[in-house]
């Protein structure tokens, strides 16, 4: 389907929150994974602990989940109907480090679900699964192109 001329208004609003979103979880993975250190005073303790835990696999699905929700936000913002496949996967990403933490990783640290790791970690699936619902929106009302 060809591209719309027009530009939603919303298509700013939610692209600027897309990329603001992915920047600082970017921001985060590489402190977190590269200098833990320096994220000391901001985060609380057990965040870094659970980082350095961390099994290969679920790393794995963080930085799939945040570097490929990046290139879909970037898309999103050019208005590339690849986007949509960039953030279903960057959900997938996201979900399986959410998957983890519940299943295994969050083990004696987590107290039902009171832990705000838990619920930081549920947030970054459910706005990967939104924006991949809008992306593909998009795409089928013919607002994303290619």
């Amino acid at each position: 389907m060809p591209t719309t001329a027009t530009r939603p208004w919303h298509l700013n609003l939610v692209g600027v929150f897309a990329l603001l979103w992915f920047a600082g979880g970017a921001a985060e993975y590489l402190l977190l994974r590269f200098a833990p250190d320096l994220l000391a005073q901001w985060v609380p303790p057990v965040m870094i602990v659970l980082a350095r835990e961390m099994p290969f696999w679920a790393h794995l699905c963080w930085g799939i989940g945040v570097w490929v929700g990046l290139l879909g936000a970037m898309l999103l913002w050019m208005r590339d109907s690849s986007a949509v496949i960039f953030f279903a996967v960057s959900f997938l990403g996201c979900a399986g480090v959410l998957a983890w933490f519940l299943g295994d990783g969050g083990g004696p640290l987590m107290a039902a679900v009171t832990d705000p790791i838990a619920w930081m970690l549920a947030a970054a699936a459910g706005i990967g699964f939104l924006l991949w619902l809008y992306a593909r929106e998009l795409k089928t009302n013919g607002h994303l192109g290619r």
